[in-house]
């Protein structure tokens, strides 16, 4: 290409030849194919080995057909060139403005690919690049950088840049080998793995992984098998020795801390662990293809709710199970609503959490003694390590027994401490030997209220006896016995119940008022003014209508007398009740002033021969003259087609005829030049039956005789 560029593979242009909008220039270099800026705007190149970004500008005014082309400004295909407005050797000279194509290349407008192409994408990923290094520099501003693995496999650009030579991660027996090797960098010069390669492993998404190529077995636990030096922690904070002993036979050198001895026992049992021993078999759920057991749904609840009578928040109280569904019927019966704060979820959910108190139900009970998963050491791991105070674990352990290995060791434990058996042991002050609750209802039975069956009779703190059933705390208890403590301003008794405030001495006192009436005051009005006292009784003056005030004594005496008087219409001559206020204005409206007293029904004979449907101050009150409203009775004539009329009568007396039969009748047909005379002869036959048929045939045969005529227009 004559003072241009070699084209890849060797081939020269000549002039304004063209140039294809997707090839690519020698060295790997693509021509923008349609972009704006083609050569004129900036060419970022990335070296090989991580070199710097060149940035620069160029100018390609020579061409050979200089600003022009070879074709001048038009190229050698004119304006548009080969598919764009530069052509081929157009406004951008060989390969200018345009680019590959020119300004739209082969491709349009858009050149190779749209009008971004090629340079779309490497602004694109100049973008990329720029927010890497951006990312890079806030993290070298930090001393520590934490992160998941996820966020480390996102930002593996950025981490190459900062280049942490320390990288630490926890849990690490829990995270995939192949999580932890992607956040590593080649500046990495120590690696700390934190974490129990003894609790649950990595779980992968496809089980065949797991279980034919040992993809749940983390770097941790590799190193571990391997001999890699390690250290491991030998004191544990968390458990009371009662739990901890059981977790012994997974750590063998576990020893406790100091602050673990002491605590507080679990109260309304005898021990704060048990492990209760049942046979009741389990269900599968074909759906989730999980198992669940009802028995133990119902223990459990039973069990739960029977703690926290004993006044430990649900917080505090954590069931956590093998299988999913069994965890979902614990939700369906303890509702957040009553058990707000209590924790239900699955082992696997609950691996480094902890509570006071956790209730382990296993699920498993099967004739074919099958455990699962639940028999994996490192789930009855994590399962027996959870609790801090109290662990009690529901489960058909004659199964587990069988499976050997750790549940073995475990069960032994437990039988060893005498932890074991077939019921909860619960306790009360009552109680010299603990009562045995084996089934759900035995918890209704034996422990209504947390306690035992027998009264509570503890003497609460205002001296009353507890009339409840025995149970734990009597905290937000309100006690419902008369108050009788002695008031301080008039030494009576307190009239209101123990748990209510005491107040006022409301105790009645029978006193005569200023009034002159004797009436029951409460004692702690008489200590003040005898004239701020209110008067109750009904007031004894004397209106001016002659009628009893009806107001108290010492409210202000009516303006309005409300008694019920009879007063008789001297215009329909009937009673009507009304106040004694407004007899005056009753008197008013007999003078006709249009005031509304009398609403007797009329019952006047109107000219149509029914009775009007009015009253006494709609007829008769409005003028000196009675005017009576229109008749809205339906007419009831007979027709001359037979039928009765169904109109309101004023509308057929004011026209002084009926209106046209709304039933479906032969003479609503005819015109009108016919209606009247079908009217007249069938009124002339009426009485004739068979004449009327007669007639009626008659008229339905001129009827189509006057269709027919006007259709051929000779009517």
């Amino acid at each position: 290409m004559e003072g241009g560029e070699e084209m890849k593979g060797g081939e020269e242009m000549e002039g304004g030849e063209e140039m294809e909008g997707g090839e690519e220039m020698e060295g790997g270099e693509e021509m923008e194919g349609g972009g704006r800026d083609g050569r004129r705007g900036k060419r970022l190149k990335e070296m090989e080995g991580g070199e710097e970004m060149e940035e620069g500008r160029r100018w390609r005014r020579e061409g050979n057909g200089g600003r022009e082309g070879n074709g001048g400004r038009e190229g050698n295909a004119g304006r548009e060139g080969n598919g764009g407005k530069g052509g081929d050797g157009g406004r951008g000279g060989d390969g200018g403005r345009g680019g590959n194509g020119g300004r739209g290349g082969d491709g349009g407008r858009g050149g190779d690919g749209g009008r971004g192409g090629d340079g779309g994408r490497e602004r694109e990923k100049v973008k990329d690049m720029l927010l890497v290094q951006m990312t890079a520099d806030i993290m070298n501003q930090c001393k520590v950088i934490g992160m998941t693995t996820t966020g480390a496999a996102k930002y593996q650009e950025a981490m190459k840049i900062v280049g942490p030579k320390i990288v630490i991660v926890e849990e690490a027996a829990e995270v995939l080998e192949a999580h932890i090797t992607t956040a590593l960098t080649s500046q990495c010069q120590q690696l700390i793995l934190l974490g129990d390669h003894k609790q649950l492993r990595p779980n992968p998404t496809v089980y065949e992984l797991a279980k034919n190529y040992n993809l749940d077995l983390s770097m941790f636990e590799r190193f571990v098998n391997n001999g890699l030096p390690h250290t491991t922690l030998d004191q544990q904070h968390r458990m009371r020795p009662e739990i901890s002993m059981f977790v012994r036979n997974v750590y063998n050198k576990l020893d406790d801390h100091e602050s673990v001895f002491g605590r507080e026992p679990i109260r309304g049992v005898t021990s704060p662990v048990r492990f209760f021993t049942h046979d009741k078999r389990e269900t599968s759920d074909p759906h989730l293809t999980s198992k669940y057991n009802v028995f133990e749904v119902e223990m459990v609840v039973a069990f739960t709710r029977f703690l926290i009578q004993q006044d430990y928040e649900p917080s505090n109280i954590t069931i956590i199970t093998m299988y999913s569904k069994q965890m979902f019927e614990l939700q369906k019966k303890l509702s957040k609503k009553d058990f707000d704060g209590l924790i239900i979820t699955s082992v696997d959910n609950y691996q480094g959490e902890e509570n006071k108190i956790v209730i382990l139900s296993l699920v498993r009970s099967n004739t074919n003694d099958v455990a699962g998963f639940v028999a994996i050491d490192n789930r009855i791991c994590v399962s027996l390590s959870r609790a801090r105070d109290g662990m009690f674990v529901f489960g058909n352990f004659d199964l587990f027994r069988k499976q050997g290995g750790l549940w073995k060791k475990v069960i032994e434990d437990a039988e060893r401490a005498n932890v074991l058996g077939d019921s909860i042991l619960i306790t009360c002050r009552h109680r010299t030997v603990p009562d045995q609750l084996k089934s759900p209802e035995d918890f209704q039975r034996l422990a209504p209220n947390g306690g035992c069956s027998e009264p509570c009779e503890q003497i609460l703190p205002c001296k009353h006896m507890c009339p409840l059933l025995c149970h734990y705390s009597h905290d937000g208890y309100q006690c419902q016995e008369p108050c009788r403590k002695r008031l301080v301003n008039c030494s009576h008794l307190c009239q209101k119940l123990c748990f209510e405030p005491c107040g006022p001495c409301m105790k009645p006192i029978t006193m005569e008022l200023l009034c002159g009436h004797i009436q029951a005051v409460a004692c702690h009005n008489t200590h003040g003014d005898i004239a701020d006292i209110s008067c109750m009784a009904a007031c004894e003056e004397i209106l001016s209508c002659g009628h009893t005030c009806a107001e108290r004594c010492s409210e202000e005496c009516t303006e309005k007398c409300m008694q019920i008087l009879a007063q008789k219409c001297r215009l329909c001559g009937k009673e009507n009740l009304v106040h004694c206020y407004l007899a005056v204005q009753y008197s008013i409206y007999q003078s006709y002033n249009g005031k509304f007293i009398c609403r007797q029904p009329c019952d006047s004979l109107l000219m149509c021969g029914h009775k009007c449907t009015g009253s006494c101050d709609t007829c008769l009150s409005a003028t000196l003259f009675t005017k009576h409203q229109s008749c809205r009775s339906a007419c009831g004539k007979i027709l001359a087609c037979g039928h009765t009329c169904t109109h309101p009568c004023y509308q057929c007396t004011m026209r002084d005829a009926c209106l046209p039969c709304t039933d479906k009748c032969l003479l609503n047909s005819f015109s009108s030049s016919w209606s009247w005379i079908a009217a007249e002869l069938i009124s002339q036959v009426q009485g004739n039956e068979k004449m009327v048929i007669s007639l009626l045939r008659l008229l339905n045969f001129v009827k189509r005789e006057e269709i027919s005529s006007r259709k051929t227009g000779t009517l």
